[in-house]
């Protein structure tokens, strides 16, 4: 394994003796420096079993252990624990389950699951009428468990508070605990409490795992910190070594701190650092230019990238009047690049800032008929057909979970309204247990209509037939319980095509699960389940097709591209206006986001283009627009600049930009498109989710915004090409508002069903 390591990496991987700080800047060879410290470590007689490796994806631990496998043998590589933190602490979980009031095979709810807790929550508290606090709260959950705490109440909205909902916190939890559920804030949280509360345990834990390995350690939390405390305390000298990046660190809107990285050899105190600073995927000019820009950072530990591959072109800096000039730009650049330069759709990449910058570029790639995929991560387990059969799949295995039951009963309609919803849902609070154990208690009594009890009846019956299932043919039991959701959909005389995508999905998640349980015999629906949970925006990215991959910067950390297009590069949107402060963006925000710029950056490995406008229209209105503040601090040696449309109306460089640099801007029209087109070498356009296209956006459908929640749409604009642009949405309590598509997907069938089958509640 050392063989062809440079001296930095040969030295952070035979370090001994003591914590050590990698740090590693952009295509420097981490993951390599990783394993190879895994192999070093058991071909020096450590057991294989003493070692953890702690990463944040799947996908990454995946590459760790296909790394090791390859040179010490699958059987070794088995015997490591390489992990992401979460599935790390939900197999602890799974252990420490009974200490924390849930049973070994408890559910994990994502955010879906944990605002629709934490309504309920607001309702029991008698404050259920206001639908926005509900996100608030859930942020304030979020934000404290990421930070290792209990809830703070003075966070909570103040209205909420004045209202009297200052415990929806400890009624929230009550109820996950009721649900046998834990938050995804918990699996990372619940067990470093746990070892932190009991020494001997965490003693145990030390022993076991002796040698401790975490990277990307630029983006952990006060809860991750709290678990390497326990795993490897600083007076220990533990022989614990990190590996990061804090000209990396973007995730500090999600609760990740710079400072665990910026702190680390104040900490753990004696710690070495070791930078790797060679880098092997991109050109000279554009890590210089990577570089300059980071350089303006005032706090981070600092390190220069420098490269053997030579200089390389110069970035491309293009702008242009308005952002449909921008994506035909991008679009004709790349026909002209795959065509003329050896490049191939795949090789180019096209970033932006936020995902409403994405509807000009796709309407300009049609256009030029480039087949593209928009990377969403982890949209398919997001599809409402998939969410509805996960449902079912959650109560054959944890028969409390309530949260999958209320969506489960709709899906299809099974004649249990809302009346006797609310009815089980008043009873198990009054009784202390779940909803369907007291609708086994209800049936038995008056206090129902006929309809209702005889569908509970038979709601019960079907469910638990399944489980008694499910131990032995878990695939068998799913079939039987999703019979009847699969046939409304094939009944549905209407939104064929739609309807044939959605069963389509959920044959693909059958196929997921015959895969898991192939892959991992004497497994069942509950392990599979949390496999599911715990999947992340990353490991759902595929960049492997023949086609141009449109993604925000925040989901291409980690990937890399010949060809690059970093589009919007302007004030006001990057760097964002969050954090925004009597006009001036708040200077930590700053930071994060040149660091964003950085990561945009060292995504290209040959080609770099930066592009901007002078005016933008977003949410329906045109406003003024102008590079970016980066783009000035981006030396002119390693820029190749172009003003484009009417000469006489420049587009305006940053400030001082041009001023005294040794290059001119030159004036060019906007690049046309080609005469011409070659149909048999270009497939149509990849579309990552057919059951997202126009036709799920219609007058009369339900959709959800994140901040502004479901809404009614009202109308529909469309653009170029039939793609939809704007939506006149009518929202409950709000009115109606005008947003932009993209920010908006369909509503959850639970409540608005795509099932067109005689199948209504009742009254009752």
């Amino acid at each position: 394994m050392l063989d062809g390591l440079n001296r930095a990496q040969r030295e952070a991987v035979k370090h001994r003796g003591g914590p050590l700080l990698v740090l590693a800047g952009a295509g420097t060879g981490k993951t390599r420096v990783v394993t190879a410290r895994i192999v070093d470590l058991i071909e020096e007689g450590a057991a294989a079993d003493s070692i953890l490796a702690l990463t944040f994806t799947n996908k990454a631990a995946l590459e760790m252990r296909s790394r090791v496998a390859a040179k010490l043998g699958e059987g070794v590589a088995l015997q490591t624990t390489i992990s992401t933190f979460h599935a790390l602490g939900a197999r602890l979980l799974r252990r420490f389950a009974t200490r924390l009031g849930r049973r070994p095979d408890f559910v994990i709810y994502d955010d879906d699951d944990q605002l629709a807790l934490v309504k309920r929550a607001l309702t029991e508290l008698g404050l259920g009428q206001q639908p926005s606090w509900a996100r608030e709260v859930c942020d304030v959950i979020d934000a404290a468990k990421g930070e290792g705490v209990e809830l703070p109440p003075h966070r909570l909205p103040p209205e909420l508070l004045s209202g009297g909902g200052g415990q929806v916190g400890q009624v929230y939890e009550r109820l996950l605990r009721r649900a046998n559920a834990f938050d995804f804030g918990d699996l990372v949280l619940r067990p470093a409490e746990v070892l932190r509360d009991d020494p001997p345990l965490a003693a145990s834990f030390r022993e076991r795992w002796p040698h401790l390995l975490v990277d990307e350690y630029q983006d952990t939390n006060g809860a991750q910190l709290l678990a390497l405390d326990a795993f490897a305390p600083p007076s220990s000298s533990p022989d614990l070594c990190v590996v990061g990046d804090d000209d990396q660190a973007i995730y500090g809107w999600r609760g990740a701190r710079v400072e665990n990285i910026l702190r680390f050899a104040e900490v753990w105190s004696g710690a070495r650092t070791i930078r790797l600073e060679e880098n092997y995927r991109s050109t000279g000019h554009i890590l210089d230019a990577a570089n300059a820009v980071i350089a303006q950072n005032s706090i981070r530990l600092g390190k220069t990238l420098r490269t053997s591959e030579g200089a390389g072109h110069r970035l491309e800096l293009r702008g242009y009047p308005q952002a449909r000039d921008e994506a035909r730009f991008v679009a004709s650049r790349i026909r002209s690049l795959c065509r003329e330069e050896g490049f191939s759709f795949a090789d180019c990449a096209i970033l932006f800032r936020n995902n409403a910058l994405s509807l000009d570029l796709e309407d300009a790639l049609r256009a030029e008929r480039l087949p593209y995929v928009l990377v969403r991560g982890r949209s398919f387990y997001e599809r409402a057909e998939v969410r509805d059969a996960l449902s079912w799949a959650r109560l054959l295995a944890n028969r409390d979970d309530d949260v999958a039951l209320r969506r489960a009963v709709s899906s299809p309609p099974r004649g249990i309204g809302a009346t006797t919803l609310d009815a089980l849902t008043t009873s198990g609070a009054q009784l202390g247990c779940s909803m369907l154990e007291a609708a086994g208690r209800l049936t038995r009594t008056s206090a129902l209509k006929k309809p209702a009890r005889l569908a509970l009846v038979k709601l019960i019956d079907d469910i638990e037939q399944a489980r008694a299932i499910a131990a032995a043919e878990p695939i068998q039991a799913l079939l039987t319980v999703l019979e009847p959701l699969c046939r409304a959909l094939g009944l549905s005389n209407t939104k064929a095509s739609e309807n044939a995508a959605r069963l389509d999905n959920i044959q693909r998640l059958m196929d997921a699960l015959h895969s898991h349980l192939e892959a991992h015999p004497g497994s069942g629906l509950t392990e599979w389940l949390e496999q599911v949970r715990l999947v992340s925006d990353a490991d759902g990215l595929d960049t492997s097709g023949g086609a141009v991959s449109m993604t925000t910067i925040h989901a291409a950390k980690g990937l890399e591209f010949p060809v690059v297009f970093v589009v919007g590069v302007e004030e006001g949107l990057f760097p964002s206006r969050r954090g925004e402060r009597s006009g001036e963006v708040a200077a930590e925000v700053v930071e994060e986001e040149r660091r964003l710029f950085y990561v945009a950056a060292t995504r290209a490995r040959r080609r770099l283009f930066l592009t901007f406008c002078r005016e933008r229209r977003t949410f329906g209105e045109t406003r003024p627009a102008g590079p970016s503040r980066f783009i000035a601090e981006v030396p002119a040696a390693h820029v190749e600049p172009y003003v484009t449309g009417d000469p006489s109306r420049p587009a305006p460089l940053a400030s001082g930009w041009a001023t005294g640099r040794a290059r001119t801007a030159k004036s060019t029209t906007t690049a046309s498109s080609a005469s011409s087109h070659d149909d048999h070498l270009y497939a149509d356009p990849v579309y990552d989710d057919p059951a997202f296209e126009v036709s799920s956006f219609q007058p009369g459908r339900w959709v959800w915004h994140a901040d502004l929640g479901r809404g009614l749409i009202k109308s529909v604009r469309t653009g170029a090409r039939g793609s939809v642009s704007t939506l006149v949405v009518d929202f409950p309590g709000l009115g109606a508002r005008t947003v932009v598509s993209t920010y908006v997907s369909p509503c959850d069938p639970a409540e608005d069903s795509p099932y067109d089958v005689d199948d209504s509640p009742s009254s009752d």
